[in-house]
């Protein structure tokens, strides 16, 4: 049987199963048989890709991003968050033209392929350039249009809510069915309760919020409600299986209860968490109330990068001291928070997040000759505490190489690092100078 691509030989790490040796064979988009490389050579035919010296993972999956905040990096570190957001961020972001957001999405998505991301999270505004940035490029996402109506009234809230739900409805399924979407009120403290109430009710999938991310955010929900941010949304009817709460830094014993009674998912960014001194959240009590927990970077303003072999490392050593506990959030679960508790968060988990038959082919080869993935006692813990990145080699997504050897596919690095600098200059003079 003549088939699209044959994996041949790799060392795989499919994680709902254990590792080892396994050629794996891909047509039309999906994984449609494993096993021994003889036994697959006997059945199909078709290109081959010699995986012999590789690590063969599933796509890594970036479950809270804002991607085009790559123009940002750097912009403004080591601040407090007051300062960061109201000298900085905000005025950059208002100077922020459809342009530059493409831009800063395309040099996103550049970091994230190099880094073997091959789906991500994201909500921000001008996410239309999102959508055209993934249709390009060939990577899985899931997009929201950021909805905020703090500061706002009559028409302009109105308007936020019509936005959100236009995109998300515009979109849902565009690049092959790779993108969906999602509503994005942007916080409990940053939309009204009416508001939130009303995209409850207009939500036809998914919802994503940022919850609990400051102790600010923690205090003032509590003060004008009596309640957390997490009582707060369940008294709202916000709370469910579709919804991604990213952060959830702050929380009560309480709020841990509600969260997995809901079976909420949540998004942990340890990075940008802690470049803001927000706070370590509570990760294991997560895991031990059986939460699904992924993991996200954030934007690149607060981490500065789209890396998730280092939030891989960065969540697992932080629950450690966190919980003066060594055994706190082992190599495992980190890895699983990168892959299928990220397919899970995003309703993806019969498509995406692990490598077995009848899955999409979103797969990363990482070059196995690397000092950091050697000796190999525990391929699990190379990959968690001594990988960080710069070892993914190629990069599929849906059975299309978009990165081989190195060689980015689809898309031109040069031209993308100059349209950056374009971008760059002009915030450079309107915001800093």
């Amino acid at each position: 049987m003549d088939i699209d691509l044959i994996l041949k030989d790799g060392y795989t790490i499919p994680i709902t199963s254990k590792p080892r040796k396994l050629t794996i064979a891909i047509d039309e988009g999906r994984i449609i048989d494993l096993g021994d490389k003889k036994t697959i050579k006997n059945k199909y035919s078709g290109k081959e890709i010699d995986a012999s010296r590789k690590i063969v993972l599933p796509g890594l999956i970036n479950t809270h991003s804002h991607i085009p905040m790559t123009l940002l990096r750097g912009l403004a570190d080591d601040l407090p968050l007051k300062t960061w957001l109201e000298d900085y961020i905000w005025p950059a972001e208002a100077n922020l033209e459809a342009t530059d957001i493409y831009r800063g999405a395309m040099l996103g998505c550049m970091e994230l392929i190099k880094n073997g991301i091959t789906c991500f999270n994201d909500m921000y505004f001008h996410m239309e350039q999102v959508a055209e940035v993934v249709k390009e490029t060939g990577l899985r996402a899931n997009l929201s249009y950021g909805m905020v109506t703090k500061n706002k009234e009559g028409n302009e809230i109105e308007e936020e809510l019509r936005e959100g739900v236009s995109f998300a409805e515009r979109y849902q399924g565009q690049a092959d069915g790779k993108i969906t979407t999602s509503l994005a009120p942007h916080s409990p403290s940053t939309c009204s309760k009416s508001f939130l109430e009303e995209t409850r009710e207009k939500a036809r999938g998914r919802i994503q919020i940022h919850l609990s991310e400051t102790e600010e955010e923690f205090e003032e929900i509590h003060s004008k409600h009596g309640m957390t941010p997490v009582q707060y949304l369940d008294e709202i009817g916000l709370l469910s299986p579709d919804l991604l709460a990213a952060h959830s830094v702050h929380l009560a014993n309480k709020d841990l209860g509600l969260l997995h009674q809901n079976q909420v998912k949540v998004s942990h960014n340890p990075s940008s968490n802690m470049k803001l001194a927000s706070g370590a959240a509570p990760v294991q009590d997560m895991i031990d109330y059986g939460l699904t927990v992924s993991l996200g970077t954030d934007g690149a303003a607060s981490n500065n990068c789209l890396n998730i072999f280092r939030e891989m490392k960065t969540a697992a050593l932080l629950q450690k001291i966190k919980n003066g506990d060594p055994t706190s959030l082992k190599a495992r679960d980190a890895l699983k928070m990168a892959t299928i508790n990220g397919a899970s968060s995003l309703g993806l988990e019969d498509e995406i997040g692990s490598i077995e038959e009848g899955k999409k082919a979103d797969i990363i080869l990482l070059n196995g000759n690397e000092s950091t993935l050697n000796p190999r006692y525990d391929i699990v813990s190379n990959l968690v505490y001594s990988a960080n990145g710069s070892e993914v080699t190629d990069v599929l997504v849906d059975g299309e190489i978009i990165m081989r050897e190195n060689s980015l596919l689809t898309l031109d690095e040069r031209e993308v690092l100059k349209r950056t600098e374009k971008s760059s200059k002009k915030i450079r003079s309107k915001v800093i100078e």
